[in-house]
C-alpha cells in the first residue's frame, strides 16, 4: 500500500465517522427531541429551542459539523486524484493506433 492510498483511506474513514455522528444527531433530534417538544406548550417549545440553539453554538459542534463536510470533500478529491494519477478527476483518453484496430470482417 502506498502512502497516498493510506492517507486516502484514513481521510475517508474519518469522513465516514464524522458524517455518521452528524447523521445520528439529526436522527435523535428528529425522532426524540422534536416529538417530545411537540407535546409541550408553545412557550416552552420556543424557550427550549432557544436554549438548545445557545448550547449548539460551541467550537466542538462547529468542528464536527463543518469538519464532516471538509473531510468528505478532501476524501473525494484525493480519491479522484488517486484513480487517475492526479489532475482533479480528469481521465486520460486512450487511443488506438490504426494498425492495432481490428479489421471488419466481411464474411457472415
Amino acid at each position: 500500500m502506498t502512502r497516498n492510498s493510506t492517507l486516502v483511506g484514513t481521510v475517508l474513514g474519518a469522513a465516514t465517522v464524522a458524517m455518521g455522528l452528524i447523521a445520528g444527531a439529526f436522527y435523535i433530534f428528529a425522532c426524540g427531541v422534536m416529538p417530545g417538544l411537540a407535546r409541550s406548550d408553545d412557550r416552552v417549545y420556543v424557550e427550549v429551542m432557544r436554549d438548545m440553539n445557545d448550547a449548539f453554538e460551541n467550537p466542538v459542534f462547529f468542528l464536527s459539523f463543518l469538519g464532516a463536510l471538509v473531510l468528505t470533500g478532501v476524501s473525494a478529491g484525493r480519491r479522484a486524484g488517486s484513480r487517475t494519477g492526479g489532475g482533479c478527476g480528469r481521465q486520460r483518453r486512450r487511443t488506438r493506433s490504426p494498425s492495432s484496430s481490428p479489421s471488419p470482417s466481411t464474411s457472415r
